[in-house]
């Protein structure tokens, strides 16, 4: 019974979690207690108020009362995503990356290759030799001296081959990351329909792949959005596409876009 009980309650937060239309829950955040804000419905004298409140209120007291009129902070939020990705700059750059990674990536492949081909056919070459001369030799320990460099050969060989194979398996990775790459472009690009013709819960992972983060600076009293320049779509960690392959600076990652007015 206890097991049921438990499973029911798991049951019920995640469907929760599915069903419930606070698209930022987990992302907005105090900058003052650090707490996350929660979703909250207030309904008063048949008024509904979908609210975002600070956490740090709400659980605990820690810090003084807000509240974020829900549809305001998505709309700001969905509108700060759409100005950085779409942004022709943000595009140009990615062109620039793609074409960067593509060309160094393949010139860089293409030539290692043929240089590990030629070393092939160089012990090849030697392997020819070898068994040539020994089908000619009538003396045992000179047969044992070519015979042993005919095993070294081989096992030279074997490790070429095999570095061959996986200079091939790296060529189609990379070809597979930059058909990615373009994929992700194609989202920037799209992002406003996507998003729009997205279901509830898809709204949300789309959301947290384009979002860094968002501050509620209490000081200032305004909202800080951090929007990924490119964004973590079809199984991409943020920017790891790009990271440590290109000039990007921390700046250039994590683009900021404040409400400009009071909270």
């Amino acid at each position: 019974q206890a097991n049921a009980a438990e499973e029911r309650q798991v049951y019920r937060r995640n469907n929760e979690a599915l069903t419930s239309n606070y698209l930022l829950t987990g992302l907005i955040r105090c900058e003052r207690c650090g707490f996350a804000f929660q979703g909250q419905t207030q309904r008063v004298k048949g008024y509904v108020y979908p609210r975002y409140i600070d956490g740090g209120y709400q659980a605990k007291r820690v810090c003084t009362y807000i509240a974020l009129p829900k549809d305001d902070v998505e709309n700001f939020a969905f509108s700060s995503i759409l100005e950085t990705i779409t942004n022709p700059k943000t595009l140009e750059l990615v062109d620039t990356l793609i074409t960067r990674l593509s060309t160094h990536k393949q010139t860089f492949a293409d030539a290692t290759l043929q240089a590990v081909n030629r070393e092939l056919d160089a012990v090849e070459r030697k392997k020819g030799n070898i068994l040539e001369t020994l089908s000619l030799a009538e003396n045992e320990q000179t047969r044992r001296a070519l015979m042993d460099k005919l095993g070294s050969l081989e096992s030279e060989q074997t490790k070429l081959e095999i570095k061959i194979s996986s200079l091939k398996s790296e060529s189609r990775a990379e070809r597979d990351f930059i058909s990615l790459a373009h994929s992700v472009k194609n989202f920037m690009t799209k992002f406003e329909s996507i998003y729009t013709n997205a279901p509830l819960y898809e709204r949300k992972e789309i959301f947290k792949k384009c979002l860094q983060k968002i501050v509620v600076d209490r000081e200032k009293n305004v909202v800080r959005v951090f929007v990924w320049v490119i964004p973590a779509v079809y199984g991409l960690p943020h920017l790891d596409m790009f990271k440590n392959k290109s000039a990007l600076t921390s700046d250039e990652l994590v683009s900021a876009r404040s409400s400009g007015a009071r909270t």
